[in-house]
């Protein structure tokens, strides 16, 4: 897989507290002593040797390999109070190299009217069948994913009655999509509903499908093959028209996933868990043998297919080697994009610390890849319709962080620099005055913009939301409520897109937000003042609460994939990633601080450099 490069920011230059200017306010401990106790009242020294507490965890994170951290077959630990799908196993696949190699896996019937297929590929030559759903022996149903023969291109068909013919159709519809390079992995996803069977590649998407109308039963699931003239399951031409190349994690779902979770399955890495609630049919990880692993019991039979095992485990966009230590694990998670994944593996139960941070040479490593919203360029994300988050009947919260890069654009008094809108249900923006704006919609509510008086500054981070019980909605800036607004009824539940960073839709987008926006969590329940001034607390890169009717949170650190458990990705529309100083407030007013810092050789993408990288604790 390939790496994300971010773009770094070289203009911004809010006074924000570096690693360096949060110890210069810390009061120095004698040379005896291990713990620093402060209470920021004047710029001193900082002390000079690391403290124990720092120190205990440092050698921790250096002395445990990732390896020592995994548990076969579950979830990487820190993710499981999230509900957030991960595997701990480390990457595998199966080649398709030998004449007639396959696998035939029986499964529960879908209909061609409401499926996802869905698999990674790496072929090593042209021309050649991916996958068939369908027995296709003349009197059934079929859906098969092909390789052109010169175009590269996704090919997908189907048929109702019909037969192949050299491993295609006679008298069917068939379609090609772009090109899927020979060499390299390449996540195909194939779904069909109502109107059309669309093909999506690496997540995205393309303008190619073959429509469809047909309710069609298909049953049964080749993999690595297509049929011959008039073959069935347990044909003799069986395995006739093979591909050839690599196979991973092939999902079928009885339902038509959106485009929000096809992209979230892609950027969730190679060995993406399946999504949840979605009626799996079948889950073939193909990293050892050809079981199904959805619970269903659809194991495959594979014919001359061997298996391929590495030591290394995807996590996002990363491969983190399963022999590297944990210290080298988060710096390159924070230096590679991914890092959500570092901050749950910091704040886990085997690193032990609430309160604790990775500074990589000086900067708070959760501010090393920011999202950056670009009005010129029309940046923003769209989910995908999805009523959890249909909050607001009557509970909500919704919180985030931004950073404006100006506010010239935002409107007099009306926002016009939306941070997300949920449509034709609630919204939350900022006008030109840099005053934080709500607009909740409902019979009762109308659909007035509602503006606090205290305002945001431009080139300065600042948490902003809102919460809302049966009649009230408080505006929230920095962890304090800032405006009641008197609001009874319900928000209506509108079967619309979520839009970060602006409003409308595709083609029609307005109101694009000019600046970073990070950590949104939209939640289907009021947050009390104490959990909410608790996110405040953990700043940019802070956990949601996992336990707390959590429906959706797009960290936009590096991605836009959805965190919550319920597997709704952003789809970027150019948004870049960028770095912008940061330190968290809990840090700023810690009364003790703890710090350990070492020399160590971190990845950028495939790069290699010396880093120095510190452990900061801080009560």
């Amino acid at each position: 897989m390939t790496m994300q490069r971010k773009e770094k920011s070289k203009n911004y230059k809010a006074f924000i507290f570096t690693l360096d200017a949060v110890f210069s306010l810390i009061v120095a401990s004698a040379a005896v002593s291990l713990l620093l106790y402060v209470h920021f009242t004047s710029p001193i020294t900082p002390a000079a040797a690391p403290t124990i507490e720092a120190l205990s965890v440092m050698h921790n994170i250096l002395s445990t390999q990732l390896s020592g951290i995994l548990q076969s077959g579950v979830a990487l630990p820190p993710l499981q109070a999230y509900k957030l799908p991960s595997s701990s196993e480390p990457f595998g696949y199966s080649g398709f190299l030998a004449n007639g190699s396959y696998i035939s896996a029986p499964t529960n019937p879908v209909r061609e009217n409401s499926f996802t297929l869905s698999f990674w590929i790496k072929p090593t030559k042209e021309g050649r069948p991916v996958s068939g759903c369908g027995t296709g022996d003349g009197n059934n149903a079929s859906v098969v994913v092909y390789l052109g023969n010169t175009t590269h291109s996704v090919e997908v068909g189907y048929n109702g009655t019909g037969i192949y013919v050299n491993g295609w159709y006679t008298n069917c519809p068939v379609s090609g999509s772009g090109s899927v390079p020979v060499g390299k992995w390449t996540y195909v996803s194939i779904r069909g509903n109502s109107s059309a069977i669309a093909i999506f590649i690496n997540g995205i998407e393309t303008p190619y499908y073959v429509s469809s109308s047909s309710t069609a039963v298909l049953k049964d699931l080749l993999i690595g093959t297509a049929l011959g003239t008039g073959g069935g399951v347990g044909s003799s031409n069986l395995g006739e028209y093979n591909f050839t190349g690599y196979i991973a994690n092939v999902q079928l779902y009885n339902s038509s996933l959106t485009p929000s979770k096809i992209y979230q399955l892609y950027k969730s890495a190679i060995n993406s868990v399946p999504i949840g609630n979605s009626k799996l049919i079948g889950w073939w990880p193909l990293d050892k043998n050809s079981n199904d692993y959805s619970g269903n019991g659809n194991d495959g039979i594979p014919h001359n297919v061997n298996y391929v095992v590495t030591d290394y485990l995807p996590i996002g966009d990363y491969n983190a080697s399963i022999n590297e230590s944990i210290a080298e694990t988060l710096g390159e998670l924070y230096l590679n994009n991914d890092s959500m994944y570092a901050e749950f593996l910091l704040n886990d139960s085997v690193l032990g610390q609430p309160r604790a941070g990775i500074y990589i040479n000086g900067n708070y490593s959760g501010s090393e890849s920011v999202s950056f919203f670009n009005t010129t360029a029309g940046s923003y994300g769209l989910v995908y319709n999805n009523s959890l988050l249909d909050v607001g009947n009557p509970n909500m919260t919704v919180s985030t962080w931004i950073y404006p890069e100006g506010l010239g654009t935002c409107g007099a008094t009306t926002p016009t620099c939306i941070v997300v809108d949920k449509q034709g249900s609630y919204a939350l923006g900022i006008n030109g005055s840099g005053s934080i704006c709500i607009q909740l919609q409902g019979t009762s509510l109308g659909s007035t913009w509602n503006c606090s008086t205290e305002v945001v500054q431009a080139r300065a981070w600042s948490q902003i939301g809102f919460t809302r019980n049966a009649s009230i909605a408080n505006i929230s800036y920095d962890g304090g409520v800032l405006k009641n607004v008197y609001a009874t009824g319900n928000v209506i539940a509108e079967s619309g897109n979520t839009i970060i960073g602006a409003t409308g839709n595709p083609g029609s987008i307005t109101g694009t937000f000019n600046g970073s926006i990070t950590n949104l969590e939209i939640y289907n329940k009021t947050l009390a003042p104490n959990e909410y001034y608790d996110l405040y607390l953990q700043g940019i890169s802070g956990m949601a609460l996992g336990n707390s009717n959590l429906v959706g949170w797009w960290p936009l650190d590096g991605n836009t994939n959805d965190y919550s458990g319920n597997g709704d990705a952003a789809i970027p529309y150019d948004i870049s990633y960028v770095s912008i100083p940061f330190t968290p407030p809990s840090l700023v007013n810690a009364y003790s601080v703890s710090k350990s810092s070492i020399p160590i050789s971190l990845r950028r993408g495939n790069e290699l450099q010396t880093d120095n990288l510190s452990v900061v604790i801080w009560r």
